[in-house]
């Protein structure tokens, strides 16, 4: 042995390194063999990925005790030069051979190297054979959304392409990962809104075949993915509508749909020529819908949307014109301290006292200029006219043979709350005796709700068939509850609270109110989505009336959402108040034109779109069309921006807590710099909770954590295939939720 050449005697040790940790020998005897041969770690081999050195040996054959072992090794440099080296087969690194290890056990690997590397080491970025970065071959594998986090945070570049041209989302269309895809979307959004110059990739990119995301998912058949790029492209072009002032900007939808690749297919045929028809038939309808063509490609007339778009965007240009000239010439005749002349009659139009804006000058300009647009702003919101939108209600409920009443309450800072009383079909039935069941709606909802399905769908009336006596509440803010003994709802004090204030006052207000009416000693209260939200607070500030509630029935709860899906709330978290503010103004949302007039329509054509939710949408549901147009008349109720900021707080935070005015004023109202938590644990009222699979804002990873914190938890269940407005609005809910819901009340009432 002791005459053998120096290279065999090489040849043998690497032999028996590579064999060691291969088949999982002890630790210590790997060990013993790399520190006597230092030289030797960086020149191993492998059958599969040739030859390599000691960490991608180890993590090639998932030998996670070894990977350990070498990565925590003071030898900086070395591992450095085993991190960025490249193996033989494949051309890959140590990371991008992680990503391919056993799912359960990769996020260890993945966590291992990136913790070591602490962003200094440069591989994040190298591209293997395929021209596949760590980031795409996270793609390719279906790993966690966590480990494309941890990649990000690492320095992966997002705009990175593969040999093919393709970028990030053609492939997640490519290998149908929808999940990545969403992911991927909400990072694209979230990098726009920090940094808007920055350029990004998106669905109008196309590969070297000419295929943009949408092509490439078409023609492997990624349904999901599909559908995910569409539905983003359309919330985009509906951002784009509000916010550019480029009229004759051509929508994404329709450039990337009506984009050609190479063959000269647009995505639909693509689709069809790969027989995928459930992809066919879905983008052909949506191609015809937003080109205006034939799926043969000739022009025809504007349809329903196009004729929506069109005149909402015209109105919302003029506006936005009126606004910019009226300011303008304002602005001119405040500082030499004149009377406007030319706007005058632009401002009449509207409908607004001019004449307090003329004349300021000086210091006054910023402040007066701000009252200007805000008070422009203020016409574009519909002139309530609650006592007639609530006849109406009323009238249409009496009409299927059901009596209504209504009922004020004053909560403790002043807002006058309306309540709905639903009375029994005969009046003359002892209402007095009947046992007494309180329902409070969620955001952008009012107490309409809970009857606009009608007699053989809404939970008001099979309640009030079951011998129930009826309550609904209408939260401060809504068009029934606007009322406030110093503030009027043109002034933006009206509009500082948030769901906290629900649980505060408007949440034991109206309790208490319904327990005195009616002289029950307990009620059994049901709440929807944010109306979970502000009774499981609500009973953490007022102990008292943890006794007065005989059973607490949550349909889609929500406290702490860690886990939502809407973007609305995801992209609100990421800007600053004062950006969210700027743009929306100090006062209420979800009851301008666009959000009564204009979505709504768009809702009806477009239904189907269950992740659209720009206010929280009625389509989150299988939703009975001819419901549509009584929901269109009430539905979305308004709230206030405070609150919407309040929710974004929830999203970014991950706690379930009070409202965040900053340290200071955090100081001075909680005795905290910090808002405090609700702590779930205390409420000890019996608790029943109903959620959906496919919530995207109760989302079921966030309902599970809150089950484990309910100390009297009576009964649960997850209702498969609901989502979030399903169990108010969805044609299944009374034999998928209410027969059982019933059952649970007749048990504590």
């Amino acid at each position: 042995m002791s005459g053998r050449p120096r290279n065999s005697s090489s040849f043998l040790v690497q032999a028996a390194i590579s064999n060691s940790i291969r088949t999982r020998q002890p630790l210590e005897k790997i060990t013993t063999l790399l520190e006597q041969y230092p030289h030797l770690r960086k020149s191993l081999s492998d059958d599969v990925i040739g030859s390599c050195n000691a960490i991608q040996l180890a993590v090639s054959n998932e030998n996670l005790e070894v990977t350990e072992h070498l990565l925590s090794s003071d030898e900086d440099t070395i591992i450095s030069q085993e991190l960025t080296a490249k193996c033989e087969k494949g051309d890959e690194t140590a990371i991008q051979l992680a990503l391919k290890t056993d799912a359960i056990i990769r996020l260890d690997f993945v966590r291992l190297i990136l913790l070591k590397a602490k962003g200094t080491i440069n591989f994040i970025n190298v591209r293997n054979s395929q021209g596949f970065t760590p980031l795409h071959t996270a793609i390719e594998k279906d790993c966690s959304i966590q480990i494309l986090e941890l990649l990000l945070q690492s320095g992966a570049d997002i705009n990175m392409l593969d040999e093919s041209n393709r970028n990030i989302l053609h492939l997640c269309s490519y290998y149908n990962r929808p999940a990545q895809a969403e992911f991927i979307l909400d990072q694209v959004l979230k990098r726009r809104m920090l940094e808007p110059e920055e350029p990004t990739i998106y669905l109008t990119d196309k590969d070297k075949d000419g295929n943009n995301p949408v092509h490439t998912a078409a023609e492997v058949g990624s349904f999901d993915v599909c559908r995910s790029h569409v539905i983003f492209m359309m919330e985009e072009d509906i951002r784009h509508a509000l916010e550019s002032n480029d009229k004759y900007a051509r929508p994404l939808t329709r450039s990337v749909l009506d984009e050609q690749n190479n063959q000269l297919h647009v995505p639909h045929i693509t689709a069809y020529t790969n027989n995928h028809l459930q992809v066919y038939e879905w983008l052909s309808e949506h191609y015809t819908l937003v080109t205006n063509k034939t799926l043969h490609g000739e022009t025809k007339p504007k349809n329903m949307l196009s004729n929506i778009w069109d005149s909402t965007y015209n109105t919302f240009s003029t506006i936005r014109d009126d606004v910019t000239q009226n300011l303008s010439e304002w602005k001119l005749g405040a500082k030499a301290g004149q009377f406007m002349d030319a706007p005058v009659e632009h401002l009449q139009k509207w409908g607004y006292n001019y004449a307090e804006f003329i004349g300021r000058k000086g210091s006054e300009i910023g402040t007066a200029g701000t009252q200007f647009v805000q008070t422009v702003g203020s016409k574009l919101l519909p002139e309530y006219n609650a006592q007639k939108e609530q006849d109406n209600l009323f009238e249409w409920v009496e009409s299927h043979g059901y009596h209504i009443e209504s009922h004020q309450v004053e909560t403790e800072d002043g807002f006058t709350l309306t309540l709905f009383r639903l009375l029994p079909k005969n009046k003359s039935d002892d209402v007095v005796s009947a046992p007494v069941v309180f329902l409070q709606h969620g955001l952008f909802n009012s107490a309409c709700t809970w009857v606009v399905t009608g007699p053989k769908q809404a939970l008001a009336f099979r309640l009030s068939d079951a011998g129930y006596d009826v309550w609904m509440g209408n939260n401060r803010g809504v068009q029934f509850s606007r009322s406030h003994k110093t503030h009027g709802v043109d002034n933006v004090e009206y509009w500082k609270w948030s769901w906290y204030h629900m649980a505060k006052y408007d949440f034991p207000g109206q309790i208490n109110y319904v327990l005195k009416a009616t002289k029950a000693e307990t009620i059994s209260y049901i709440g929807h989505s944010q109306g979970t939200t502000q009774a499981f607070a609500g009973l953490c500030l007022d102990r008292d009336l943890l006794q007065k509630i005989n059973l607490f029935v949550a349909l889609a709860p929500v406290a702490k959402i860690s886990n939502q899906k809407s973007r609305l709330l995801k992209t609100l978290s990421m800007m600053k108040t004062e950006a969210v503010i700027a743009a929306l103004g100090l006062g209420e949302i979800g009851a301008t034109m666009i959000s009564r007039s204009f979505l709504p329509q768009i809702v009806t054509r477009l239904i189907g779109y269950e992740n659209f939710d720009i206010w929280s949408l009625s389509l989150d549901c299988d939703i009975d069309k001819e419901a549509l147009p009584i929901i269109s008349l009430y539905e979305p109720s308004p709230t206030s921006i405070y609150n919407l900021l309040h929710w974004a707080q929830l999203s970014r935070t991950g706690r379930f807590e009070a409202y965040d005015y900053g340290v200071e004023n955090n100081v001075i109202l909680y005795d905290s710099d910090v808002p405090p938590e609700f702590d779930v644990k205390m409420v000890t009222t019996p608790i029943a909770i109903f959620y959906g699979d496919c919530d995207y804002l109760s989302n079921a990873d966030d309902v599970q954590y809150l089950l484990g914190c309910i100390p009297n938890l009576v009964y649960s269940e997850k209702v498969l295939g609901f989502r979030h407005n399903d169990f108010v609005w969805g044609r299944s809910a009374n034999e998928k939720v209410y027969d059982k819901l019933v059952e649970l009340l007749n048990l504590y009432k």
